[in-house]
């Protein structure tokens, strides 16, 4: 059960994370540190 938890969570979460880090580049990144 714990593992069949960690996983459904890791894949909410790499839901959430894979579109950020598809529209965060490096660029993005730079833009960013100036605010």
């Amino acid at each position: 059960d714990i593992i069949d938890q960690h996983t459904t969570a890791m894949e909410k979460r790499s839901i959430r994370i894979d579109p950020k880090c598809l529209h965060w580049t490096p660029k993005d990144w730079s833009v960013r540190a100036k605010w």
